[in-house]
């Protein structure tokens, strides 16, 4: 099962802060979150990330523009039947995002070999709008997302191998029923 990145896609992001030994219930808590929530409604596809480093879970969830967004927005606030850890409410905002370019491949995998990274920046910054990544061999493919406000860009690689400095994810789940 496989999820492909394309320009003029609307997504929603869920960043979720981990500790390494809590990362897996984190993951767990969001898996159970997703299903909740796709089953509720016309919602099809979503992937989710999680942090090599144990620190962070980011999930993926494609929605149909603002309306779908407003939609999600509410069945994911919805309080879970068997949170993770009842002291500890592990939500995550919700940022509603459009693809608004990519490069190669960007087609993320479960199971695969390939490297992905994840990174946040403020639009405008230098490092969201630098191209050297695009000229870097390893760079199977590459998305970059922008927020509702234009404010923050992400940008979501896959690569065929990766240095140990950046900040590695692996996918954890695709629920693809689009």
């Amino acid at each position: 099962m496989a999820r492909t990145l394309v320009a003029n896609t609307w997504v929603a992001l869920a960043e979720f802060a981990a500790k390494p030994d809590r990362q897996s219930a984190v993951v767990a808590g969001a898996e159970a979150r997703i299903d909740r929530v796709l089953a509720a409604g016309p919602l099809g596809s979503a992937t989710l990330l999680a942090s090599r480093d144990g620190l962070r879970v980011v999930a993926i969830v494609w929605v149909d523009g603002p309306e779908g967004f407003a939609a999600l927005g509410e069945r994911w606030g919805e309080p879970d039947v068997h949170p993770a850890r009842a002291d500890k409410d592990e939500t995550a905002r919700l940022t509603l995002c459009r693809c608004v370019s990519t490069s190669g491949d960007p087609t993320f995998a479960a199971r695969t070999a390939d490297m992905i990274t994840f990174d946040a920046f403020e639009t405008g910054s230098k490092a969201a709008v630098d191209g050297a990544a695009l000229a870097d061999r390893t760079v199977l493919g590459m998305a970059l997302l922008r927020d509702e406000s234009s404010a923050n860009t992400y940008i979501l690689t896959r690569r065929s191998r990766i240095d140990r400095s950046a900040r590695r994810y692996q996918i954890v789940r695709i629920w693809d029923h689009a």
